[in-house]
């Protein structure tokens, strides 16, 4: 008899390149080692260096994490297709780490009340970057939403900050 008939688009995709996968890879290992390096050698005994090599390199490498995961998410969004239709991300990964670094500061100084408003700040910054097609992204929620949703449920379960694609008023797709 006959084969079931079978889908011919499958509603996600994801076409990966391992290449691509190993280059960034490469990259950033050429990019720790060094400051794992430096950060070694300006902790021996050398005067002064030696007590700001520490948090020097603590600091380079929370700023470099926050370059990586914008990156990352980016390589992400440009290699998924949902229903034929592929996601794209625009927008500089360095902008998006200078942001991160200015919310550190006021959440040091505020002891942590700014970050509400950080997070639904460096969320907007990535939804209205983030592309379906030509519909842009736009984040629609507010730091009272973003920090209900963190405290209770915690950001890792995807119940954090969030946002849609707009084509007009009345569809949405839902995203994050």
């Amino acid at each position: 008899m006959g084969q079931p008939p079978r889908s011919t688009a499958r509603a996600w995709s994801i076409p990966a390149r391992p290449a691509e996968a190993a280059r960034g890879f490469l990259a950033a290992v050429g990019i720790l080692v060094p400051i794992y390096a430096l950060t070694f050698v300006g902790t021996l005994e050398l005067g002064i260096l030696s007590k700001f090599s520490s948090p020097l390199g603590f600091a380079v490498l929370a700023a470099f994490g926050q370059f990586a995961a914008y990156r990352a998410r980016r390589y992400r969004l440009t290699r998924t297709v949902l229903r034929g239709v592929r996601f794209d991300q625009n927008g500089s990964a360095v902008g998006y780490t200078l942001r991160a670094i200015i919310w550190w500061i006021l959440n040091t100084l505020t002891l942590g009340l700014s970050y509400p408003w950080a997070a639904a700040s460096l969320e907007r910054y990535k939804m209205r970057h983030t592309f379906y097609g030509d519909v842009a992204g736009q984040f629609v929620g507010g730091k009272a939403y973003c920090f209900c949703a963190e405290s209770r449920f915690g950001r890792h379960r995807g119940t954090g900050c969030g946002g849609t694609f707009r084509r007009d008023r009345g569809a949405r797709l839902a995203c994050g």
